[in-house]
């Protein structure tokens, strides 16, 4: 924050002396009120160890980015997409490159505690995956290359996906992840709860850790066969677009995401030193590659959902799945918590 000039001519000839603030945080480093109602110091909030900590980006690129599907997601989706934001209770940290953009995201997150929110801004100068930019539209350019839209044919994507590992980066690096475990969740992810018969509108829900997940590992949502996949070159998995895992929730403790991270990033620019690149899917699937997987990333573990459950149908099922069966992990618990205190 800046500071103005002081009035010298006013100037305290002695500092005052500052009291000490005690209990500024809790457990988990979220703000604290001083004092308590009757005036004795407040007690830390103990962490849930069920609790995630969100890491989300929203880069403005400008252009219509078609899917897979054949849809053609525009910022206007985006913007609505947004609203389900206002309904997480979980602790969001998010990263934007464009003032509009994050005043809207501080404006849905309103719904929530303050101190539930670390929205940041940012410029892509900060992601080093932009440094790759000139190097990635050399490569697309090719006439003898793979096109697959927009994994392909869009550099600014490309690198705006991969992206997401800096962001994760950063949050660890600044120190603002308290949880034990945290996750990568794409903007546009929860969309299917805009739908009143896939959940009720302005109902706030939470994301806890699924029973018997294993922090030893990283989870994933399988969008295709990993036996086969694994089995394949990364050039392969690029030139037949292929992917074993999505990318749009990705849940690891701190010491695993570490990790995932440093090989996510190694794989990057691997394949970029080999001419390739492709979407964030792909660079998942390359690291668990007979070529990559002998550098010792963490093991994976690939959630797979049921076409209809939660509700939702087609790829938000696949795509989501896991990020689905922590928003049931936390209601199932609460409802029966819900039942043990009506005892």
């Amino acid at each position: 924050m800046g500071s103005e000039t002081p009035n010298i001519g006013h100037r305290r000839t002695a500092p005052k002396k500052r009291r000490v603030p005690r209990n500024e945080t809790d457990a988990s480093g979220m703000p604290l009120p001083k004092r308590s109602w009757w005036g004795g110091p407040v007690e830390p909030t103990p962490i849930n160890p069920l609790d995630i900590t969100i890491v989300t980006m929203y880069l403005r690129l400008g252009i219509p980015i078609k899917r897979a599907d054949g849809t053609v997601t525009q910022e206007k989706h985006y913007l609505e997409w947004m609203k389900t934001w206002g309904w997480l209770t979980n602790t969001v940290i998010a990263y934007f490159d464009d003032d509009e953009m994050l005043d809207a995201f501080k404006a849905i997150r309103k719904a929530q505690p303050a101190e539930k929110t670390i929205a940041i801004r940012i410029n892509r100068t900060d992601l080093s995956s932009f440094d790759d930019l000139e190097d990635v539209r050399k490569i697309f350019t090719d006439p003898e290359y793979p096109k697959f839209d927009p994994y392909t044919l869009n550099a600014e994507w490309s690198c705006a996906v991969h992206a997401k590992y800096d962001a994760l980066q950063m949050a660890l690096d600044q120190g603002l992840v308290k949880t034990d475990t945290l996750a990568w969740l794409d903007i546009g992810l929860f969309k299917p709860l805009l739908k009143e018969t896939v959940h009720k509108k302005n109902t706030p829900f939470t994301l806890e850790l699924p029973d018997k997940f294993n922090g030893s590992k990283i989870g994933l949502c399988e969008v295709g066969p990993g036996d086969k996949i694994s089995k394949l070159r990364p050039w392969e998995i690029i030139q037949k677009d292929l992917v074993w895992t999505a990318g749009g929730f990705v849940l690891g403790t701190k010491e695993k995401m570490q990790e995932f991270i440093t090989s996510f990033k190694a794989a990057q620019d691997e394949l970029l030193e080999h001419d390739m690149i492709s979407s964030d899917m792909h660079t998942i699937s390359a690291i668990y590659t007979p070529q990559m997987v002998k550098r010792g990333p963490p093991e994976a573990k690939a959630y797979i959902c049921r076409d209809g459950w939660f509700g939702i149908r087609g790829t938000d099922t696949k795509y989501g799945c896991l990020a689905f069966l922590c928003k049931e992990a936390a209601e199932t618990r609460a409802k029966r918590k819900g039942k043990e205190k009506a005892l």
